[in-house]
């Protein structure tokens, strides 16, 4: 076995141990998932403002997501966030991966019927060729080897059928707030994450917005990288404490440049759209799709 295979199984396995004895353990004092509770800002110190700034850029994709017969949620994790469930509304069925046995579990308490459930690498998607009408990716592809990240969006690609968009939720290196971020970082982790040594056993790669858009292109696929959210959940309370009232504008200034802000992002949505192939006679038509579709366990 390559020294590069090793590593990538090492992290994969490292990952899933994380959140199956950790992060999808819910935390005594707030019951929420402990994943939720270092993370969200549901559970930034009980800062409301973050909370309600978080729900919302969540809440303001709701529409995004288009219809059809299947939906994939890669990395579905526990569904922790009420605010993700509405996305698949208009799908037959919501089809959730995970490689984490834990957050399967969880998920179908929360999702029920209108959910397949299927434990699975991204890497290597048990799906057909353009089986998919459309999907989100919300956390994951940070948490991916560095080497078999754009495997995985290119597996995301795969299944997508022609014509047809996925959305990606991820951490970015963003360009021009780096250098802040690097004399904060020690005053925000210390004042929001617990279990210092917990966060920073979880596998955290996140990539630019350049490599986002390389991705895109070199792959064939259309698509484009926009800012979801300038803040961090413990930046926003570290700036704004307790108070909701910024929200409103913060979330107008990102809906309303979300190119221009991208450079000071701590979160973005990715959009790829897999094109239709075009004929030889000039006319465009989706190849065949494969019927393939996972079954729920039993």
């Amino acid at each position: 076995m390559s020294e590069d295979k090793r590593l990538t199984e090492t992290v994969a396995a490292s990952v899933r141990r994380w959140y199956d004895e950790h992060g999808w353990q819910r935390d005594a004092g707030s019951g929420l998932f402990r994943d939720t509770a270092t993370f969200s800002g549901a559970g930034s110190s009980g800062s409301p403002g973050a909370a309600h700034y978080e729900a919302r850029s969540y809440q303001d994709l709701d529409g995004t997501f288009g219809a059809g017969r299947y939906f994939i949620d890669a990395a579905s994790g526990a569904l922790a966030h009420s605010e993700y469930i509405p996305w698949s509304s208009e799908f037959s069925a919501r089809i959730c991966i995970d490689i984490s046995g834990v957050a399967l579990r969880e998920a179908r308490q929360r999702l029920g019927d209108h959910g397949l459930y299927i434990q699975a690498n991204l890497a290597q998607l048990p799906l057909g060729d353009n089986s998919i009408d459309g999907g989100v990716s919300a956390y994951t592809i940070q948490h991916i080897a560095a080497d078999e990240q754009a495997l995985a969006v290119q597996e995301l690609a795969r299944v997508l059928a022609p014509g047809h968009s996925l959305y990606i939720l991820t951490g970015v290196e963003p360009t021009l707030r780096h250098w802040a971020y690097r004399l904060l970082r020690p005053v925000l982790r210390g004042s929001t994450y617990k279990g210092k040594a917990r966060v920073e056993a979880l596998y955290y790669y996140p990539r630019t917005a350049d490599w986002w858009r390389e991705t895109i292109g070199t792959l064939g696929l259309r698509g484009e990288v926009r800012t979801l959210r300038l803040l961090r959940p413990n930046e926003y309370r570290w700036l704004f404490g307790r108070s909701t009232w910024v929200v409103k504008w913060l979330r107008a200034l990102e809906l309303a440049l979300p190119n221009a802000t991208l450079a000071f992002a701590a979160s973005a949505l990715v959009r790829i759209t897999k094109p239709v192939v075009p004929q030889r006679d000039g006319v465009s038509s989706e190849p065949q799709r494969d019927s393939r579709h996972p079954r729920a366990p039993e």
